[in-house]
């Protein structure tokens, strides 16, 4: 289908977005942490991590 080894397999570009998700998420939670900005939630940060844990 396709020639490229990346596009043989289904799942394959998925660990390629992964990878880069990975990076881009890191440096934004770092940024967040050293600037001190954080976006205002209805829930803690406890309680959000109980909730998704449900």
């Amino acid at each position: 289908m396709y020639s490229h080894p990346l596009w043989s397999i289904g799942f394959r570009p998925l660990f390629l977005l992964s990878g880069i998700a990975s990076v881009l998420l890191i440096f934004i939670w770092g940024m967040l942490f050293q600037y001190g900005v954080f976006p205002h939630n209805y829930y803690s940060p406890t309680n959000w991590h109980a909730h998704e844990m449900l």
